[in-house]
Formats: structure tokens, C-alpha cells, sequence
């Protein structure tokens, strides 16, 4: 695999990730294990997708492909799903080692999507640090808003 993944998506669900009928699917918001909040999702990213055995975790297959047409109805984010080709078991596990984000045990990994490679913050890095209440303060363009936020200060 010459590409470094921008996402791990792995899942015990039939029919993925290789016999997705409609190419589409999505994930609940409790399987993203990142913050959606301040990371922006990324079209045509690069993704290592997953499947493991229902009740072991034990990886039974691994592709590489792209994600893309991102939608986001309720609590889910559905997606395009374009594979490209198989991934060898073992080069998928040396991947999955390589990303902290995936808890252990890394060989039988819990199913989830996962950001395996930094993307860009949709929060700018020079506020990064401050409290929500202040960076609130400073892009609100809302007049009753930023009264509201200031009583805060108070």
C-alpha cells in the first residue's frame, strides 16, 4: 500500500467491505472515534477498511480504497465506499499497530472509525488553547450572543 490512510474504518457487518451492494454506507456517531467537531471529513481520503469477526475482533479481511459524498442524516454520516484492492492481513495489522488512536488489543481491533493520520483542524491552532467560552467570544458575530457570553465573564 503506498498511500497512508487517512482513515481506519473496521466493522463486523455483512456484506462490507468488499460486497457493499450500493458502494454506500454510513456510521453511527458512536462508532467515530474522533472529534467530528474539530476535524473536517475529507473527500477521496485514502482509507484502510477493516473487518473482524463479530464476537473475537480477529481481522478476516482488509482493503484499501477511498471514502467520499459525505452526509450526515440524524446521528450518522453516510458515505461513498471505493475500494481498490485487497490488503495482505499481516500489512493491514502493522498499519493498525502504527495508530495510537486504536486501542488494544491491536490485533483484534473493536470495530469504529478511526483518523489515523492528522488532517487539518477546522479550530485554528492559535486558539487552541483557550476555553471554549473565549474562542466563542471571538468569532460570534451575534450581538446577543456575545452579551450572553460576557455575563459569563462576570
Amino acid at each position: 500500500m503506498n498511500e497512508k490512510p487517512v482513515y481506519v474504518m473496521i466493522t463486523h457487518w455483512d456484506y462490507h467491505w468488499d460486497n457493499i451492494q450500493s458502494k454506500s454506507t454510513y456510521y453511527t456517531e458512536r462508532l467515530i472515534k474522533f472529534n467530528l467537531q474539530s476535524h473536517q471529513l475529507v473527500e477521496n481520503a485514502p482509507t484502510l477498511f477493516i473487518k473482524v469477526e463479530e464476537k473475537t475482533h480477529k481481522i478476516i479481511g482488509a482493503w484499501f480504497g477511498y471514502v467520499r459524498k459525505f452526509r450526515k442524516e440524524k446521528k450518522k454520516i453516510y458515505f461513498d465506499v471505493q475500494i481498490e484492492k485487497e490488503v495482505d492481513l499481516n500489512e493491514a495489522l502493522n498499519i493498525i499497530k502504527s495508530i495510537d488512536a486504536i486501542p488494544q488489543p491491536k490485533s483484534n481491533p473493536k470495530p469504529g472509525w478511526y483518523l489515523a493520520s492528522q488532517i487539518k483542524s477546522i479550530v485554528p491552532e492559535e486558539v487552541g488553547l483557550y476555553p471554549p467560552l473565549f474562542y466563542n467570544l471571538i468569532k460570534t458575530k451575534d450581538s446577543s450572543e456575545f452579551e450572553d457570553l460576557v455575563f459569563q465573564l462576570a
